[in-house]
């Protein structure tokens, strides 16, 4: 069981320089604190909440003192400090653990500061409570490390409304907004609020692992993956096997390879040989084709070329006979003939019957009309001159003599075309001689199965080159699958645990939920129970017409009518009669939370009518439990009556009367 020692205030609001001694015992141990309204009494109620918790609950306001109003520091202090100067505000409070004995030293403080041109500052950061924690051994005071663990053992700062209210305030919230208000208070007493951290950091959690999970593998892509892997091992080991067995029958052609060259080899002549035998005939027949070809074609041209110059080798040899015959003429001194065409015609005629034995007579005479021909077209008329028949003659001789050179050039190609047509025939049949001696059909056939096996050679190896090459990448990608796998197979297995673990956190959350639902339907009801009690035995007169109290699911109050159970009478309470209520229900609350801590109630009485204050009184030994009771109480509800019911309900009872001065209170202690 905590109870407060004592509280010491320095500067705080009204309080410069002020110490609250409590009762601490561990029976009933009531203080009252006497003050008239604006006075300070709600001033010490909110050092209590801003030492712990750094609140004013009162004023509502928080630790961070950013109005000059809000400022926590006494006003006549500020006008007395000096530019550059500082002053402390501070407010301890002395705690007790009457089970443990365990005392503590609860203490926050905040340093303001007035600068050179007058304005008041403060430091915030100081603004921490520090506790201190009594050492039996050392008999001294050690620094605790855990501030926020320490206070909330004392009084958890989310339920300190119940055990730090004002009775007014709490009428007025309950009277505005009843659903809400049981709501909040009902969730907060269960402490609701770590559940549904709790489950919110669960569902958080989960969510986690669901998004985890979307960015796994599934079975089915293992199992794709597996099967990937299955057709790679089967495609290698076809591949291998395959490649075993070219190998094998690359041994096997090696060996047929190296028999057939032994066979080639006994044969004393190699395929090159026979090639260049065979290649040699074959030119050779093909040159001594050509050659007869180019003979025919010579002799043919020949005769053609004799024949059409027949009749010029005639007239050689006329002309020839003239040219004598005018040369003896002339050398006879006699005059030459005249050149007529009879006289060449008959020079013809006579030449040809001495060389041909023929007549060139005859109208019809193939060679009579050539020559004639000729006459015509060298332009010999029947009769010329001398000097223009020895021009002609000389002329006809040079071109006879041209075409004779001519001929000879035919004829001396020709032979040698037979004399390279004999050379070939010499070749082709020296070759065909060789061709003869060797058995040319086994080394054909041999060197046939020779490139034949050296061709399935080639073929094998290229073969076993694309083998070696799909294996090597068929290597390549098992790696990658193997370590797809592994990567998909440890995906499984986390898969696997992040579902038993999403499992187990939905399990949670549920129960949670649940646990959470049953949790307020119990406090609700425990609440309900409670709050009867209490407010029956501060309301006697009204017990009787009460048949129940109730909180539906919507969290509607119903003090339902023993009359007519269709009566609210909640809306029948007055001010006073509701304040008792709202007690009644705070008390409840506060036994809820099972925590045995100091309860400080502002203005319990307020507007609570004479006739109910004493009832009111009788139960607050029930509503203390042996807690710590601290009363801050006007004048106008501690009355004679009050004062003598309370030293009658008290075991130790301190008062205190706080005294308003113009800028500080002081205190009288009256017990």
């Amino acid at each position: 069981m905590i109870v407060f020692e004592k509280i010491i205030l320095n500067n705080f609001r009204r309080y410069v320089d002020m110490e609250f001694d409590f009762q601490q015992t561990k029976t009933k141990n009531l203080n009252i604190i006497l003050a008239r309204n604006g006075v300070g009494k709600s001033t010490l109620f909110d050092a209590f909440t801003w030492c712990l918790f750094g609140t004013e609950d009162h004023l509502q306001i928080d630790s961070k003192y950013k109005k000059e109003s809000e400022r926590i520091i006494n006003t006549k202090l500020v006008t007395q400090m000096k530019n550059e100067s500082s002053l402390t505000v501070s407010v301890v409070i002395f705690a007790k653990d009457l089970d443990n004995d365990h005392r503590y030293k609860i203490k926050r403080i905040v340093e303001f500061y007035k600068g050179n041109n007058g304005h008041i500052g403060d430091d915030e950061t100081q603004s921490v409570p520090k506790i201190w924690k009594w050492s039996k051994t050392a008999e001294d005071w050690k620094i605790e490390k855990n501030v926020q663990i320490t206070i909330q053992s004392i009084i958890p700062k989310d339920l300190r409304q119940f055990f730090f209210f004002d009775g007014e305030q709490l009428r007025s919230h309950f009277e505005s907004n009843t659903n809400k208000y049981l709501r909040e208070k009902i969730e907060q007493v269960s402490r609701v609020d770590v559940i549904d951290k709790t489950v919110n950091n669960l569902e958080y959690y989960r969510n986690k692992i669901i998004s985890r999970k979307r960015r796994l593998s599934t079975d089915r892509e293992l199992n794709k993956q597996q099967d990937e892997k299955g057709r790679i091992e089967r495609r290698l080991n076809e591949n291998k096997k395959k490649k075993s067995e070219n190998i094998s029958r690359l041994r096997t052609f090696s060996q047929d390879i190296n028999k057939v060259k032994i066979k080639i080899h006994e044969i004393g002549i190699d395929q090159a040989t026979i090639n260049y035998i065979n290649e040699m005939y074959d030119q050779a027949d093909q040159r001594i084709q050509e050659l007869v070809e180019e003979k025919a074609n010579l002799i043919s041209e020949l005769n053609e070329y004799e024949k059409s110059t027949m009749s010029i080798f005639f007239l050689q040899k006329i002309i020839r006979k003239s040219l004598d015959m005018i040369n003896t003429a002339i050398e006879r001194k006699e005059a030459p003939p005249p050149i007529t065409r009879d006289y060449i015609e008959r020079l013809l005629d006579v030449y040809k019957r001495c060389i041909c034995g023929e007549s060139l007579s005859g109208k019809d005479n193939p060679h009579r009309k050539e020559v004639l021909s000729v006459l015509k077209d060298t332009e010999v008329s029947h009769t010329i001159n001398y000097q223009q028949g020895l021009v002609f003659l000389d002329k006809s001789l040079k071109d006879a003599e041209k075409l004779k050179e001519s001929i000879k050039d035919y004829k001396e190609n020709i032979k040698e075309i037979v004399d390279e047509l004999d050379e070939e025939e010499l070749k082709k049949k020296e070759y065909a001689l060789k061709r003869k001696s060797v058995n040319s059909s086994l080394l054909n056939n041999l060197q046939v199965q020779l490139e034949e096996f050296e061709r399935q050679e080639k073929k094998l190896e290229r073969e076993n080159e694309t083998i070696d090459s799909e294996i090597e990448e068929d290597d390549l990608r098992l790696k990658k699958t193997d370590k797809e796998i592994d990567k998909k197979s440890k995906d499984i297995k986390e898969l696997r645990e992040l579902n038993e673990k999403e499992s187990k956190a939905k399990e949670i959350i549920d129960t949670l939920v649940d646990f959470r639902t049953n949790l307020i339907e119990k406090n609700k009801n425990e609440l309900k129970k409670k709050t009867e009690i209490y407010f029956r035995s501060m309301l006697t007169e009204k017990s009787d017409e009460i048949d129940q109290i109730d909180i539906d699911i919507d969290y509607n109050l119903k003090i339902v009518s023993k009359i007519n159970p269709t009566i609210n009478l909640k809306h029948t309470l007055s001010a006073g009669e509701t304040q008792i209520f709202v007690l009644a229900f705070a008390a409840a609350l506060r036994d809820i939370t099972g925590i045995n801590s100091p309860l400080m109630i502002d203005t319990p009485l307020g507007k609570i009518d004479k006739e109910y204050r004493t009832q009111v009184l009788d139960s607050f030994p029930q509503i203390m439990n042996k807690s710590q009771l601290i009363l801050l109480v006007t004048s106008s509800e501690y009355t004679k009556e009050v004062k003598s019911k309370v030293k009658s309900i008290a075991d130790n009872l301190v008062e205190y009367e706080i005294i308003r001065d113009k800028y500080q209170n002081r205190i009288i202690k009256r017990s």
